[in-house]
Formats: C-alpha cells, sequence, structure tokens
C-alpha cells in the first residue's frame, strides 16, 4: 500500500543526463554496480523517476506487477498527484541500498525534490530530501515494482510485522541508521490508528516501539509522547496503577526536554486520571502546576481547560471539556 501523502509521491522533472549520472556515480552512493540484476533494478528506477516527473501516468504504472495490491490505490495517488502540482523537479537521486533474495528485491534510495502548487504557485509543502524504498517481484522473466513507500512506513511496517521482541531487536540493530525522528512519529501514528480501530494489544506494541527508537536516539520529546500513548492504553485496560506509573514518567521526560505543550498534555493526562478514580485531592495540584504554566504560555484554552478541572476537583462533576487541553499526541 502507498503509504506517502499526495505530494510525497509527487514526480520531480529532472534533466535525465544528470540524474543517471547521480545515480552511476553519486559521490554518495553506496552501492556500486554489481550483478546484472541490480543494474536492471537500476534501470528500473530511472525509467520510474523520468515517467513521474513527465506526469506519464501509463508508462509509470507499466513497471508495476499486476499482481500488487497497491496497484489500484498506485494508480489513483499518482492522479491526485499530477493534479495537484506542477514544475516538478527531481535535483538528485543516490542509491543506497540494493538487495536480492530470490524473486524479491529492495532497493533504498534518497531523492531532492521541488514542486509547485497547481493554481498557487507556492512552493508545495512536503518536498525535499526524501528517503523512499522500492520492492519488487521477478515475474515472467523480468522485475516489476510491488511496493514503493517511504522509507520510514516501509520500516515501521516491517518492525511491527515480526513476530518477537528479539526480532525487532535484529532490525534495529540491522537498521540503525534509520532510527530517526520521522520513523517515532510514524510508528506513533501507527499505534494512534490502532487505538482508534479498537486494537489495543496491536497500539500498545506499537506505543513500545516507538518509545524503544525515542530512547535509541535519547529524544525525550518523543520519549515523554510514546510513554503517554502506551498510559493512555494501560488506562483503557484498567490498569490503573501502571498507567499512573507511565504517566509520570512522560511527565518527567517532557519536563527534561523542556517541551511545554508536552507537559501541559501530561498534567492533564495525570490530573485527569486521579480524577476518574475520585481521587480529588490528588488531581487538583496537576491542575494547578497545569494552570500557571498555562498562564506563563499564555494559552488560554488550556488556560480554561485547568481551571474547569480545578473547579471539578471541588465539586465532583463530570469533566467535560478538559479534554481541551493541548494534546502533544497530534503535533
Amino acid at each position: 500500500m502507498i503509504r506517502e501523502t499526495a505530494l510525497a509521491l509527487h514526480p520531480r522533472r529532472v534533466l535525465l543526463g544528470a540524474f543517471v549520472l547521480s545515480v552511476a556515480f553519486g559521490a554518495h552512493s553506496v552501492v556500486p554496480a554489481q550483478s546484472g540484476a541490480e543494474s536492471r533494478l537500476r534501470e528500473i528506477g530511472e525509467r520510474f523517476f523520468d515517467a513521474y516527473q513527465k506526469k506519464d501516468l501509463d508508462r509509470l504504472m507499466s513497471l508495476w506487477s499486476d499482481q500488487s495490491p497497491d496497484l489500484s490505490a498506485t494508480r489513483q495517488k499518482f492522479q491526485q498527484t499530477f493534479a495537484r502540482n506542477d514544475k516538478i523537479e527531481f535535483k538528485s537521486l543516490d542509491i543506497q541500498k540494493v538487495s536480492i533474495a530470490g524473486k524479491s528485491a529492495l532497493m533504498r534510495l534518497v531523492v531532492e525534490m521541488t514542486a509547485i502548487e497547481v493554481g498557487t504557485g507556492k512552493p508545495a509543502t512536503g518536498a525535499g530530501k526524501l528517503s523512499r524504498t522500492f520492492h519488487f517481484v521477478y515475474e515472467n522473466e523480468q522485475w516489476k515494482v510491488s511496493q514503493y513507500a517511504s522509507t520510514d512506513d516501509d520500516l515501521a511496517e516491517a518492525l511491527l510485522r515480526v513476530d518477537t521482541d528479539a526480532e525487532r531487536t535484529r532490525l534495529l540493530d540491522a537498521e540503525k541508521d534509520l532510527l530517526t525522528i520521522e520513523l517515532v512519529q510514524v510508528v506513533i501514528g501507527r499505534s494512534r490508528a490502532l487505538g482508534d480501530q479498537g486494537r489495543q494489544p496491536e497500539a500498545q506494541s506499537a506505543s513500545q516501539l516507538a518509545l524503544t527508537i525515542a530512547e535509541r536516539l535519547a529524544n525525550k520529546m518523543l520519549t515523554g509522547k510514546a510513554l503517554n500513548f502506551i498510559a493512555a492504553s494501560y488506562a483503557s485496560q484498567r490498569n490503573y496503577p501502571r498507567a499512573l506509573e507511565l504517566y509520570q514518567r512522560s511527565l518527567n521526560a517532557f519536563d527534561e526536554s523542556g517541551d511545554k505543550v508536552g507537559t501541559l498534555a501530561a498534567l492533564s493526562s495525570i490530573g485527569m486520571h486521579h480524577w476518574s478514580q475520585r481521587n480529588y485531592a490528588e488531581a487538583a495540584p496537576y491542575f494547578e502546576r497545569g494552570l500557571k504554566l498555562a498562564e506563563q504560555a499564555a494559552h488560554k484554552s488550556a488556560m480554561a481547560s485547568f481551571l474547569r478541572g480545578l473547579g471539578l476537583c471541588n465539586v465532583g462533576q463530570s469533566p467535560v471539556g478538559i479534554h481541551e487541553c493541548p494534546r502533544n499526541t497530534e503535533r
């Protein structure tokens, strides 16, 4: 399945001579020309981006396997991309990895892209240096594209697909150069989507993976964000002691990171957690601290929400509106 926004899939108009030169002789390329199969995969990559830049949908889709489950969705995405953007250009292409296993293959590359929005003439958002991954299948004596996605999405899916923690750790170690802030954000997005579908065990597993990567990156803000998701998952399972422990760890991580929006979200979560247990005396200090921080940040909606929380602690009413506190999980 294509896992990119419409813009991320947008083709860029390339000077193909320079483009091919970058593929074959790019100073940063780590994949030398080796087998005939590798050369063929590189050639498909060149043809892919050449058709992409020219908005040649038929030629582009001719590179795809008819058996790809993404075939229909891919065509639709490309159509939307071509309609929304113009002056699409590839600045460079750097093939970083080619691996072949029997009748399957993978190729990772980095492209630098620019485009303008149709109608406004403004630079299209989401361009720049992007990492992309192709998957290929060998059928009818030729290689065909079976999937094209952002490398973050591709790795997130692979990490979530493995069956054991040991396998996941081995994959994380093998792909340590691909562990990025963007990957953590993709995994957190998967966790949110799974939770919205009521698939709490899978959502919790995804949040735990996000936490593991964030901790490897020593990124306190993302650590706090992942911990908040895991805590919410435990709370939904009525494991309140474990949820509270994780909410507190989330608050500590946000405090250390200096992320005030994250701190507000964590204070709201802990206050709400205590309130839901009718522990009003324990909830009030978190709402009070949140109110002070919101006042310092001149965050009016958060101020109103924390004031409401304090009022509800006094009267024990329903916490209607407290959810309006800023949610770091949306960033």
